[in-house]
């Protein structure tokens, strides 16, 4: 998300529009995988990148680009398939 901003502490993070509550999304999403997987040691990570860059039509202002992301170990299953033996068919 690319703005031109007031956003200068990160009290005011809520003026880059809705993220900070994907944040907090995230953040919610990071605990519970912990809760639901407490056997899974791996560290869960959430993050915020700010990014500010001069404004070429407005010296006396900056450009912010912000994004959340998160990265949480991944999930894995076992699957067994099993294959039917099946006589064939004959056509009529």
């Amino acid at each position: 998300m690319a703005a031109k901003t007031f956003f200068n502490k990160l009290q005011t993070i809520h003026r880059l529009g809705h993220l900070a509550e994907d944040f907090d999304s995230l953040l919610a999403a990071a605990v519970r995988d912990c809760q639901q997987r407490p056997a899974m040691t791996k560290a869960r990570e959430v993050r915020i990148s700010v990014r500010i860059t001069p404004d070429q039509t407005d010296p006396a202002d900056v450009i912010v680009q912000a994004a959340v992301g998160a990265k949480m170990p991944g999930r894995s299953a076992q699957i067994m398939i099993r294959r039917t033996l099946r006589s064939p068919r004959r056509l009529p």
